[in-house]
C-alpha cells in the first residue's frame, strides 16, 4: 500500500469472528482484514490475520509455574537487550530514512523515543502520543491495545531485524507475526 501525501485514501479495518470450518464461527479468534479503497472505488486488500484477547484470569495454582517461568524468561531478554550496549539511534533520523524508503508515518504514529540496535537484535522504547487531540472532539474509545502501540510493535522489528551499521536500502515490514507477548507491567 503507498499513499500519495496530498490525496486522501479511504481505508478499512475490518473484524469479525473467525470461521474455522463452513459453519462453526470461533468467538474466541477475529479475522481481521486492513483495506483500501482505489480512487476508481476498486478495494484492495493488504494485510489481513488473525487475533485474540486474552483476558487476564484467577490464578490456577497447577499452571502457576509455568507463568512465572514465561514471564521471567521475558523479563530476562528484556534485561538482556536493555543492558546490550548497543548503539544508540536517533529516532528522529531513523524515521526521515524510512521516510526515504517510503515508510511514512504521521505524528501520532512515531512512537518510538530510544532506538538502540545491534546485530539482527534492538532494544526499543515506545510513547503513545496524545492521540485524542487529533479525534474529532478529542474523543476517542478505550482500547485494550492502542492501535499505535501496535504500529510501534511493528516498527522495532526494522531495526531488530538489520544488520549492525547497515542502513537500509530496501523498504522492509513484517508479513506475518507468529507470537507476541504484551505485558502491562513496567519493566
Amino acid at each position: 500500500m503507498v499513499l500519495h501525501p496530498e490525496l486522501p485514501t479511504e481505508t478499512k479495518l475490518q473484524f469479525r469472528p473467525w470461521r474455522a470450518g463452513s459453519r462453526l464461527s470461533d468467538s474466541f479468534w477475529h479475522e481481521f482484514t486492513i483495506s483500501c479503497r482505489t480512487r476508481q472505488g476498486v478495494w484492495t486488500q493488504h494485510c489481513a490475520g488473525l487475533v485474540a484477547v486474552k483476558y487476564e484470569t484467577e490464578r490456577n495454582p497447577t499452571f502457576a509455574d509455568e507463568e512465572a517461568a514465561a514471564a521471567k524468561r521475558h523479563h530476562d531478554e528484556y534485561v538482556r537487550l536493555s543492558t546490550a550496549g548497543f548503539n544508540p539511534d536517533d529516532p528522529r533520523q531513523v524515521y526521515a530514512s524510512l521516510a526515504e524508503l517510503g515508510l511514512q508515518w504521521g505524528p501520532t504514529f512515531t512512537g518510538l523515543v530510544h532506538i538502540s540496535s545491534g546485530d539482527y537484535e534492538a532494544h526499543c522504547e515506545l510513547e503513545i502520543p496524545d492521540t485524542k487531540k487529533y479525534m474529532p472532539e478529542a474523543f476517542e474509545y478505550p482500547h485494550i491495545v492502542h492501535p499505535a502501540a501496535l504500529d510501534a510493535f511493528i516498527q522495532m522489528v526494522i531495526p531488530a531485524s538489520t544488520p549492525a551499521g547497515v542502513q537500509l536500502q530496501k523498504a522492509k515490514i513484517p508479513r506475518f507475526i507468529e507470537s507476541l507477548y504484551i505485558s502491562t507491567i513496567r519493566l
